[in-house]
């Protein structure tokens, strides 16, 4: 769980390791406090290959 703005991003890369050193897996993301105002969403796709371990996001839709 990161909040928006606030989380710093070596506190969620540090996480991710942790859970994957330990053969754990990240299922999702959740973000708090993310304002109203935004027209619209965005939303991303991603993928993770076990063979290579190689994570990577796909073009924003």
């Amino acid at each position: 769980m990161a909040e928006l703005n606030k989380t710093p991003r070596e506190g969620i890369e540090y996480f991710k390791k942790a859970v994957t050193n330990v053969g754990g897996r990240i299922l999702g993301v959740l973000v708090n406090k993310v304002g109203k105002s935004s027209s619209g969403y965005r939303y991303y796709y991603g993928g993770y290959k076990y063979s290579n371990y190689s994570y990577g996001y796909g073009p924003e839709k």
